[in-house]
């Protein structure tokens, strides 16, 4: 058992290696759904990566107890962020608030031709092509003539989910997120408008699954 473990916050380096340890751990577990195999598969694949890249890099250990390291993953590949939180405060604040998000570390995710993606994830070359270019894929590129996709990159249902929008201070110009609150609905949109992103997640502080500020 590591020490420091203050509430799950991960503030050195050796936490984030068991963060991602354990998380490699729980896709390992995981075989609810047959389909998502090759995606589980590949997922664990690039955190393996995101855990050398970590290995070989100085990682100051925090001593603030209102900053913690955050680690994402997003359809464009992993990243470690440092976070300033403010705590929660009776009569001002009922939950915790990051303030400030300050990215430290990345690992590009690997770019795929259409062709293996549409075979990982099982849908046809047109339907991966026409996904892209309704926007459905944002994290595609087109290197040449050819598309190229983030391997973490998941494919999204057809139809609407709804949403919850707002606005996150963080030092990127793009700060439009969607919130923890999120209900899965095909196509309702009681809680916002219909939104296309790819799902996102992330091992926070805490260590558990939370939605990721969209980029």
């Amino acid at each position: 058992m590591l020490e420091n473990m203050d509430e799950g916050r991960i503030i050195c380096k050796d936490q984030i290696l068991q963060a991602v340890d354990e998380k490699v751990l729980e896709i390992s577990a995981t075989d609810d759904d047959p389909e998502k195999a090759e995606y589980r598969k590949m997922l664990s694949g690039e955190l393996a990566r995101f855990r050398k890249s970590i290995e070989g890099r100085i990682v100051l250990t925090l001593s603030v107890d209102d900053w913690r390291y955050a680690i994402v993953v997003r359809g464009s590949g992993i990243y470690l962020l440092l976070e300033h939180v403010l705590p929660k405060e009776l009569g001002v604040r009922e939950e915790e608030k990051i303030d400030e998000q300050y990215e430290m570390i990345s690992c590009k995710a690997k770019l795929l031709n259409v062709e293996t993606y549409s075979e990982m994830h099982n849908i046809s070359h047109v339907a991966a092509v026409t996904r892209i270019r309704r926007g459905k894929i944002r994290s595609a590129v087109k290197v040449g003539k050819q598309w190229r996709i983030p391997a973490l990159a998941e494919p999204v249902e057809r139809g609407y989910r709804s949403a919850v929008y707002g606005w996150h201070n963080c030092n990127s110009a793009r700060h439009c997120y969607i919130a923890p609150e999120v209900r899965a609905g095909r196509y309702g949109r009681q809680e916002g408008h219909g939104h296309r992103e790819p799902r996102a997640e992330e091992v926070g502080g805490t260590g558990e699954l939370r939605h990721d500020p969209v980029r």
